[in-house]
């Protein structure tokens, strides 16, 4: 493979992690186009106009993986879904409305998602795409550190940086300023809380390649700097988030690897661990009675009040109105889930489905402030609070949804069948590519986007597994 390819594939692969890099169509607004975008069409056209060969025996290899038929299936639903609302009047907002979200839906879902694979067919190590993957994640993290420390010592000239790559952030969506007084990290993503989903999806690659015996990288300097300090990056990135509710999560999930790997030494001292777990739980009761009025001043005050208005709605949006925001905007879009069960309203139309039936109105809900707001001050919509599982059954309904599950379903039925198959790194980062599945289930039922990029990547793994299992295994047919 010539070298021109191999660097626009790093670059594109490196910028699919920068999501607010962006260039604007009109500034001040979400009409921008990623600048990882504008890569990916120059990477496709010289990967399909100068190796137009290797293109069609690609397509050949790409359709003989099991689970490209699924995905197919899940696709070609969502484009005939949305001709058939278009013609139908669905779409009552102007037209620029719905191009600017449905063009990022189909960047995740096509471009993103064939990356690993496309790295394959351009002839680049699947070692290597890993190594590049992981490298980039233990940078992140990094960056986060180093953010902090901009952020506390005040160095603007960095500063200038972080806001030069985060610009779709700067300009549309948070105040900067916000986060840098209250010292809450974000690196390359709309917000603290984006950063802090990021982590919770890409952690079993950390605990992977933190407890894997096998070497990632042929210089072993760098191979046991990267595995001894890629968990303790990844932790203070998730600390200076000050997300309270990824903060909870990972530490969750933290807890529930950490008990899958080391069961065997665990269940020998489960007596000795129950009683120490016992005695802290009861040192933090304590210290939560006796220093209250200076916890307050934390975020970690927040997480208290969450649970401390468990089961009183009117309670916890007085005392944590973003998750209440958060709520209303799930229970709305069961609502358009309900009325429109089989056919869905259409990708990315919720919104307006929502405010044309006036559901917001007949909430059985008190609304947040911020409910208020969006409906009364946004010109064409209510803005949902997106999630891949309630916004999916609104937009998607019955048949959009199920067939969504089944290709997660069916990867991770091929991901565990072809497990034994992999050796070294690369059965780790297979075991972790599960256990990755999992934690974007788990959060599909709060903030995380079908849109998401990072989602995708994941998807995109293993495909690429499931091509290397495939490819391998001709091989072998072969010789024999």
């Amino acid at each position: 493979m010539s070298l021109k390819f191999s660097y626009i594939y790093f670059i594109t692969f490196i910028l699919t992690f920068f999501p607010m890099f962006v260039i604007y169509i009109k500034k001040g607004t979400n009409g921008n186009i990623y600048v990882s975008l504008i890569f990916l069409i120059i990477l496709y056209l010289f990967f399909i106009f100068n190796k137009i060969d290797r293109f069609k025996q690609s397509i050949k290899q790409l359709l003989r993986i099991p689970i490209t038929k699924y995905y197919l299936f899940f696709l070609a639903y969502i484009v005939m879904s949305l001709f058939i609302h278009i013609l139908l009047g669905h779409y009552t907002a102007p037209v620029s409305f719905y191009a600017v979200r449905i063009y990022k839906f189909f960047v995740a879902t096509i471009p993103v998602y064939l990356l690993p694979l496309l790295g394959l067919f351009l002839g680049i190590r699947f070692k290597c795409i890993l190594k590049l993957f992981i490298i980039i994640i233990w940078s992140l993290f990094l960056i986060s550190i180093i953010q902090y420390l901009c952020f506390l010592f005040d160095i603007k000239i960095m500063i200038s940086i972080f806001d030069f790559f985060t610009n779709a952030r700067a300009a549309a969506y948070y105040d900067v300023h916000d986060a840098l007084e209250n010292l809450r990290v974000y690196a390359f993503f709309s917000e603290p809380s984006a950063l802090g989903q990021f982590i919770f999806i890409v952690m079993p690659f950390v605990i992977s390649i933190h407890n894997t015996k096998y070497a990632l990288f042929n210089n072993k300097y760098l191979n046991l700097f990267i595995k001894r300090t890629i968990l303790v990056f990844m932790l203070c990135a998730l600390i200076f988030t000050k997300s309270p509710i990824y903060l909870v999560l990972c530490f969750i999930e933290l807890f529930v690897l950490f008990f899958m790997i080391y069961w065997n030494k665990i269940k020998k001292y489960l007596s000795q661990i129950c009683l120490l777990l016992f005695i802290l739980i009861t040192i933090l009761f304590l210290l939560f009675i006796n220093y209250q009025t200076k916890l307050e001043q934390t975020y970690v005050y927040r997480i208290i009040k969450t649970i401390y208005s468990f089961g009183d709605f009117d309670k916890l949006i007085l005392l944590e109105p973003s998750l209440a925001t958060r709520i209303v905007s799930y229970s709305i879009q069961i609502s358009a889930f309900i009325k429109a069960f089989i056919f869905g309203c259409g990708l990315n139309n919720v919104d307006i489905y929502i405010n044309h039936l006036s559901y917001i109105v007949n909430s059985h809900f008190n609304l947040t402030f911020e409910n208020m707001y969006n409906y009364l001050l946004t010109q064409y919509c209510f803005t949902v609070a997106r999630s891949i599982v309630y916004t999916s059954l609104a937009e998607f309904g019955l048949i959009g949804f199920s067939l969504y599950v089944l290709f997660i379903i069916k990867n991770l039925k091929f991901l565990s069948k072809i497990r034994k198959s992999f050796q070294g790194i690369e059965a780790s980062c297979l075991v972790a590519l599960i256990h990755s599945f999992v934690a974007i289930g788990i959060i599909s039922f709060y903030n995380l986007g079908l849109d998401n990029s990072i989602v995708w990547l994941i998807y995109g793994w293993a495909l690429a597994y499931l091509y290397i299992y495939i490819h391998r295994k001709d091989l072998y047919d072969k010789r024999n």
